[in-house]
């Protein structure tokens, strides 16, 4: 089983429901969710996007200079969506108007502004009246990557033996219902990073609800838990019955910049 595959597995049973009131009052407090982003942070297949019923997961690439000094409070107003796209057709008045619009992917943070995606999920409807998603790399990153999409939903180099090595994995919604995630190579994503003198930045936005549906009290006040730069957010949790936990995640580079870049030689 490939490392992909095995986030899929982790992901897959965080979004399901516990069926006891124990188990239940556990998964609400999203420490397990929590838990399996401060774990990947460290590994070698990080997730970069991950979309499903109970949770929304998405990343930025930010400039270090736009990120620094750190303002958690601001970090914190992020909006995004992971199917907004990055260009689309905009009239300021009138056909003969007509031109082509860049859409920033963030909203509410003024820290985010400029961030560059490392993909969007896309939707079409095919013949057979199916909604169809498929996840589409950054071109800049696919192309600096030397990476190019496979049949079996990778995007791969060929090494000089004509090996193919994915670097970007995906599973879709139409492979299995209910959840999308693209996870990506550290080794190439630091090399980008690195270059770009940028930091990957990690949004999650976690709605966890039980038998009784989502019932959120809108006057409830967020409790936030700052103590860490690489993890924080902002939660509330309703009478044990649901709860929303929203936050951002900064990756570090397990290597020392200098080190990181000497790859590309």
């Amino acid at each position: 089983m490939s490392s992909h595959q095995e986030l899929h597995l982790q992901l897959l049973e965080l979004n399901k429901m516990p069926q006891s009131d124990t188990d239940l009052t556990n998964w609400i407090t999203a420490g397990n969710h929590l838990e399996l982003l401060r774990k990947n942070a460290n590994e070698d297949e990080l997730i970069i996007c991950a979309t499903a019923t109970h949770f929304n997961i998405d990343s930025l690439v930010v400039n270090e200079d736009n990120l620094n000094p750190l303002d958690k409070e601001d970090l914190l107003k992020w909006n995004m969506d992971p199917h907004r796209l990055p260009k689309s057709y905009a009239s300021a008045k009138g056909l003969d108007d007509t031109f082509v619009q860049t859409i920033d992917p963030m909203s509410g943070s003024r820290k985010l502004r400029d961030a560059r995606r490392l993909g969007v999920v896309r939707h079409y409807i095919g013949p057979d009246k199916r909604s169809v998603s498929y996840y589409e790399v950054a071109q800049e990153y696919a192309h600096v990557s030397q990476i190019h999409h496979q049949p079996n939903n990778t995007y791969s180099y060929f090494d000089d033996f004509g090996l193919n090595h994915p670097v970007v994995s995906i599973t879709t919604t139409n492979q299995d219902a209910g959840i999308t995630l693209a996870s990506f190579k550290r080794q190439e994503l630091e090399l980008y990073l690195a270059a770009t003198n940028s930091a990957m930045v990690r949004l999650f936005d976690f709605s966890l609800w039980g038998r009784h549906g989502f019932v959120p009290v809108a006057t409830q006040p967020f409790t936030r838990y700052m103590g860490r730069n690489d993890l924080f957010y902002q939660q509330r949790i309703f009478a044990s019955k649901c709860s929303e936990t929203a936050g951002v995640q900064i990756i570090e580079l397990s290597r020392p910049k200098s080190i990181i870049l000497t790859d590309i030689t």
